[in-house]
């Protein structure tokens, strides 16, 4: 048994991955900024926003019972699609805060948790919208570099803490149906659902990290 933390838990792929979890066994604490419709006895929710770190700490603290694999999905995301004249420097801040800044402030305030006994995988929900060489979309520029920025941030995690238990891997994600895609690009069809893509994820957060390390995997079925 495994315990899980996942961010942007309320909706989408953050949902989807909790209840892939729970049904597996494992123990989640999820984090979002919106109330959950679902209850289980091994999931812990937990109503907060990300830059709220310290408070996340404590819970997770008072929560944990250092299981023999930990893993921490930075799942929660802030898109914002507009052309790049229009796009404001509140735009660029909340783009790297959400996907970029918290994500880097949480992981340190849980380093203790991470550096117990047993393995700790680490993993950041990225876009091919910041993965290199990858067809970019008009409107993205901003979405597209924090991400980049996050990718460039778990290559590093991987190589300061390589002679720990903690391993730190990225997957970069193609269209996943959710809310927050059609929100951002109405028109656009195709993708997968967010069942599919939490059921990939959390094989590879059990799995995973024996294989790999400090490596960005492209996941997707076309363009994007």
């Amino acid at each position: 048994m495994a315990e899980v933390i996942v961010t942007g838990a309320s909706g989408g792929i953050g949902k989807s991955l909790c209840k892939s979890f729970l049904n597996d066994g494992h123990r989640v604490l999820a984090i979002s900024r919106r109330e959950q419709d679902h209850n289980h006895e091994n999931l812990k929710w937990l109503r907060t926003e990300l830059k709220n770190a310290e408070a996340v700490e404590k819970e997770v603290s008072r929560w944990s019972r250092e299981a023999d694999l930990r893993i921490l999905i930075h799942n929660a995301g802030h898109l914002v699609r507009k052309p790049y004249e229009l796009t404001t420097i509140e735009d660029i801040q909340a783009s790297f805060e959400v996907n970029l800044i918290w994500p880097w402030m949480l992981t340190t305030r849980l380093l203790h948790w991470l550096k117990l006994p047993g393995a700790a995988h680490i993993i950041y929900i990225g876009s091919m919208a910041g993965f290199q060489g990858s067809v970019k979309f008009k409107g993205l520029v901003g979405y597209g570099a924090s991400k980049a920025a996050g990718n460039a941030w778990i290559e590093g995690m991987s190589a300061e803490f390589a002679a720990s238990n903690m391993y730190f891997n990225a997957l970069d994600l193609g269209a996943v149906n959710t809310t927050m895609l059609k929100n951002a690009i109405p028109d656009y069809t195709g993708g997968v659902d967010s069942d599919t893509i939490a059921s990939f994820i959390k094989q590879f957060a059990l799995e995973g990290y024996k294989a790999v390390n400090g490596v960005i995997v492209p996941v997707r079925m076309g363009n994007p």
